[in-house]
């Protein structure tokens, strides 16, 4: 899948938007994909590694470095895992009035074989789908 990059505006602050964001274990509770978040190791708030269950297709599992400019931005690297590479992260701009434009971009290279129907509906159809989610989540904490 070439390097993909989505913006959405969400009317909360950053602060709000980047602690929904690096709240990794709570991904399972609205992101339908998620199956389950294991923290490996953490250093401070900021930097952990973590193993994602995700179901997209089927039910697989993979390991990402995340580390992040609290309110600004959130980042991350393939540790293992059935891809060759998924590399991305999150900008966070603070619009000011309680808005942030959140900019979130995703570079995967599979290491199988994988359909070009398949790669063009994960970016055209669950790349939206998956800031919308976020977005009506942190709203929702207001």
């Amino acid at each position: 899948m070439p390097k993909t990059e989505r913006t959405i505006i969400i009317n909360a602050p950053p602060e709000k938007c980047y602690e929904v964001i690096v709240d990794l274990e709570r991904y399972p509770d609205f992101v339908t994909e998620t199956k389950g978040v294991k923290i490996i190791k953490r250093e401070g708030k900021n930097k952990v590694q973590a193993e994602f269950t995700v179901k997209v297709i089927k039910e697989v599992s993979y390991t990402l470095d995340l580390w992040g400019v609290p309110n600004k931005s959130w980042d991350w690297k393939l540790v293992k895992g059935f891809m060759k590479k998924n590399n991305g992260g999150w900008r966070l701009k603070d619009l000011g009035q309680g808005r942030t434009e959140a900019t979130y971009n995703v570079d995967v290279e599979f290491g199988l074989l994988v359909p070009s129907a398949v790669i063009k509906m994960l970016q055209e159809n669950q790349l939206p789908k998956m800031l919308e989610t976020f977005k009506k989540r942190i709203e929702s904490l207001k």
